[in-house]
């Protein structure tokens, strides 16, 4: 799978705090402060939060919990890595921080600006057990030369691996909490996704299940339509992708490396026995290079039966301070008082995120690594000082930092909040999440502004 695609099925941990003087770093959203909250989406909050971290404390790694500068509301979360806030004070929406140290010399930050829910979840809740199934067969019809995948999926379950080269055999591992039936399906391919597929429906997990051959008897012989609509931000298209999907996990996926749109991708037919799976399209413009500073995915589903899609991409908005450059011509920034801000995001834009992470030479006194997720009609934020107690880094050492800020529209979401309301909103994936747009209708999208700036 290429670079692209591979981080696009990854979203970025995102997070960011407020100033001194509390609140959303004492910006005003535009039309005024409370507008921005009722922008926010709620009315829930009513005297209680509680903030789910999904961290338990054996490690001792979770430090504090905190609303808005943590000057009022700041504890130290349960075993288990909850904070219940309960206070009549606590009305209307709420900035929330969760600081926590990786390393000893490394702290990281996530703050979610204008809560105004009564219980969130800032990472997913992982099941309290996972048991492990296993599958064996021979995948059959492959051709030499291109590697087979095999994957199982079903609900809570996932399993994927790679069937011997030369035999086809494989020995597939499936994970979940419970046992259930999953759908098997192998596909065979190389850098440019799938050339054949073939699929076992309905397979009971036991102790062990044998000889369940699979035959690549399906070729991706048919193909849709990708076009888009509007000025296409970035340098116009890098690839074009049908990304097909069952319960929420990425099955296999077919690719067109393209500059110019319309592009046909190939497609198998969607009758059984892959009538299960969704298919959504993934363009990618821009560069995922490592010294990119642009690049945006955009994702859109594919009804049943349908053989072309239109797809428009949101525009950018505009980032406004701090300037920011290229990573061989970085700006300068004071770290005190430093305020991100940005005007002009997309009609479609639900979600604004900032990431901050020191570059080489890391500083000397440690890393603080520091995020946001902002509702998009606020206009910025301001970093705090964290509390005493919070760790051992409460400011940003001077040094040189990447800034990463995404403008992510999600139609599954009534509000910016909505993405914290569930345990289950986000997959668990070591420290970082891919949301759950892979359902019928979903169109999701991610843009992605990325500078240097060194603080001083």
């Amino acid at each position: 799978m290429r670079a692209g695609l591979a981080a696009a099925l990854v979203a970025v941990c995102f997070g960011c705090g407020g100033d001194e003087g509390g609140g959303s770093g004492g910006l005003d959203a535009g039309g005024g402060a409370d507008a921005a909250r009722a922008d926010a989406g709620g009315g829930g909050l009513d005297g209680m939060l509680t903030v789910h971290t999904g961290y338990k404390l054996a490690s001792g790694e979770l430090r504090r919990v905190m609303l808005d500068d943590g000057k009022v509301f700041n504890v130290e979360p349960d075993f288990h890595g909850t904070a219940v806030f309960e206070d009549p004070s606590l009305r209307g929406p709420q900035d929330v921080t969760v600081v926590y140290a990786s390393a000893p010399s490394w702290v990281q930050v996530v703050t979610i600006l204008q809560v105004d829910q009564p219980e969130i979840w800032v990472n997913p809740v992982r099941p309290s057990s996972v048991d492990e199934w296993s599958i064996s067969g021979t995948v059959t019809g492959g051709s030499d030369g291109e590697g087979i995948l095999v994957r199982a999926v079903g609900p809570d379950l996932y399993g994927s691996e790679l069937a011997d080269e030369v035999t086809g055999e494989f020995f597939l591992r499936v994970k979940g909490p419970a046992p259930g039936t999953v759908d098997v399906y192998a596909h065979e391919g190389g850098t440019d996704g799938a050339v054949a597929v073939g699929a076992a429906l309905d397979v009971p997990l036991g102790d062990q299940v044998q000889n369940r051959d699979i035959a690549l008897d399906v070729p991706l012989d048919q193909s849709v339509e990708v076009s888009l609509v509007g000025e296409v931000p970035f340098g116009g298209g890098q690839e074009a992708t049908l990304i097909f999907h069952g319960h929420d996990n990425p099955v296999f996926y077919s690719e067109v490396q393209t500059t110019e749109f319309p592009v046909s991708v190939p497609s198998p037919s969607m009758d059984p026995p892959l009538d299960r799976l969704g298919r959504m399209v993934l363009v990618h413009t821009g560069s995922a290079a490592p010294g990119s500073r642009e690049v945006q995915w955009s994702f859109v589903d594919v009804p049943a039966g349908v053989s072309s899609v239109e797809l428009e991409v949101p525009a950018p908005p505009t980032w406004t301070s701090p300037p920011v450059g290229a990573l061989d011509e970085q700006a300068t920034a004071s770290a005190s008082g430093l305020e991100m801000t940005w005007s002009n995001p997309d009609p479609k834009a639900k979600i604004m995120s900032l990431h901050l992470i020191a570059t080489d030479p890391v500083p000397e006194e440690g890393i603080l690594e520091w995020t946001v997720y902002a509702p998009a009609s606020h206009p910025g934020f301001t970093f705090f000082p964290l509390p005493e107690d919070a760790g051992p880094l409460r400011t940003f050492p001077p040094g040189p930092y990447q800034v990463t800020f995404h403008q992510l529209a999600f139609t599954a979401l009534d509000s910016p909040t909505d993405i914290w309301t569930s345990p289950r909103s986000f997959e668990p994936a070591l420290g970082a999440r891919r949301p759950t747009y892979m359902h019928s209708g979903a169109e999701h999208h991610d843009l992605r502004l990325r500078g240097w700036i060194t603080l001083q």
